[in-house]
């Protein structure tokens, strides 16, 4: 995977929460999540998406797919098979313990069944994420998130 693979719609990391306003105009809800005690995030909740913005410097932390109007750059959305997202990404293999390309978690969850993650380190203290939530063998949900100092 490269950071390109973060990228649904025109939502990527490399914006800025104004981006998103600009392209989609104001949320529906703004929000925060508390990290350390401390709001310093705010969530900006569109019709099918939620973007995680860091409050100070508007820089995306995250973003949560649940419409099937996004495609991420590999061409899946949400409704697709387990089988595409496995043909599109890969079965994935473990480079370490810290770097885990691909796993699959059985979990029993009433909005789905099945975690399905791929990462990628461009740096050790730089990380990409992707989840596809998976139910009755569809993609349900997709959760893209940017760690720095992980």
């Amino acid at each position: 995977m490269t950071k390109k693979d973060f990228v649904v719609g025109n939502i990527s990391f490399d914006i800025k929460m104004d981006s998103v306003i600009k392209s989609f105009g104001l949320p529906k809800i703004i929000d925060t999540i508390d990290v350390f005690r401390t709001s310093d995030f705010l969530g900006y909740h569109y019709d099918g998406f939620i973007v995680w913005a860091d409050r100070r410097t508007h820089e995306i932390s995250s973003f949560d797919i649940s419409k099937n109007e996004f495609m991420t750059q590999r061409g899946l959305k949400v409704g697709d098979s387990i089988n595409k997202l496995i043909k599109l990404y890969g079965k994935g293999e473990s480079v370490d313990e810290l770097h885990m390309l691909y796993d699959i978690y059985d979990v029993r969850f009433k909005d789905y069944t099945k975690v399905i993650f791929y990462e990628y380190h461009p740096s050790d203290n730089d990380a990409y994420t992707v989840f596809f939530y998976i139910k009755h063998d569809k993609v349900v949900r997709i959760f893209m998130y940017h760690s720095l100092g992980c």
